[in-house]
Parts: C-alpha cells; sequence; structure tokens
C-alpha cells in the first residue's frame, strides 16, 4: 500500500502524507469489515486462495523464459503495445495452467485443513503429542463458602 501511495504522490510530500493518513483508518475499517466477512461466509477464503492459484497459473506460464523453453507448439509471436515482439501463451496452455494452479492451491488447503490441526499440535511440542491437562485439587480440600 505505501508502494502504491508512493507511486502515486511522485514528487508531492503533502499528497504522500494525505495518502497515508486517508489508507491506513480504511485499511484498519476494511480488515475489521473482511474479518467480518470471512467469519461469516468462509467460501471467501477458498475463493481467495482459487484465484491466488489461478493468477499464479496464469502468471508461470506468461513469463517469457518459460514460453522460451516449452517451444512454438505452446506459445505464438505477437507485437505489443509498444510494438516489441513477445511471445504469448496459446489459450490452451494459458487457462490450463491457471486452472492447474487453482486446483492445486485449494488441494494444499484441503489437505492442511485435514491434516494439518494435528501435525501441527505433535510438531509444536517437539515430535509429542501435547499432555493431557488434570484437574489439580485445591489445598484448602474443601468448601470456601
Amino acid at each position: 500500500n505505501v508502494v502504491a501511495i508512493t507511486a502515486a504522490a511522485g514528487e508531492h510530500r503533502s499528497l504522500f502524507v494525505f495518502g497515508l493518513l486517508l489508507s491506513i483508518p480504511l485499511i484498519v475499517c476494511g480488515s475489521t469489515l473482511i474479518m467480518l466477512l470471512i467469519q461469516r461466509f468462509p467460501i471467501f477464503i477458498w475463493a481467495g486462495g482459487g484465484l491466488l492459484g489461478w493468477i499464479a497459473g496464469e502468471m508461470i506460464v506468461n513469463d517469457q523464459k518459460v514460453l522460451a523453453f516449452l517451444g512454438s507448439g505452446w506459445s505464438h509471436l505477437e507485437k505489443n503495445a509498444r510494438g516489441i515482439d513477445m511471445l504469448y501463451p496459446e489459450h490452451m496452455l494459458l487457462y490450463g495452467a491457471a486452472v492447474f494452479g487453482a486446483v492445486i492451491v485449494l488441494l494444499a488447503g484441503l489437505a492442511y485443513r485435514y491434516h494439518g490441526t494435528t501435525h501441527s499440535a505433535v510438531t509444536s511440542s517437539g515430535g509429542h503429542p501435547p499432555p493431557e491437562t488434570e484437574e489439580v485439587p485445591s489445598k484448602s480440600g474443601g468448601n470456601t463458602a
């Protein structure tokens, strides 16, 4: 957020300060609202994870070195807005990688959900399951009333 404000403000310090003063309360209030929505509708977590995986898959196959490695069967040459020849992935590769990225992220989330909680309890205690807690009798040995 600060990087975006810096880029938008340019050389104007007053605009930078105004942007920070405006964005911090918006971020705090917005994050509170998002937390309430996530608690009420957990599907947003899964949708966000799937979206991140989708974008990651697209980014991987849009990389020029990946396209050059895959060869001409998976990409085509076009001129970009500046007139520079660029490799672009074929639609099948682009959408296939996007779906694959989304599926991988969602499967990792499911695996963590069903196996991660017991694993984290064991590893946080040094490889041993957490000890059972027992009630300790009080020293007074009876009623305090």
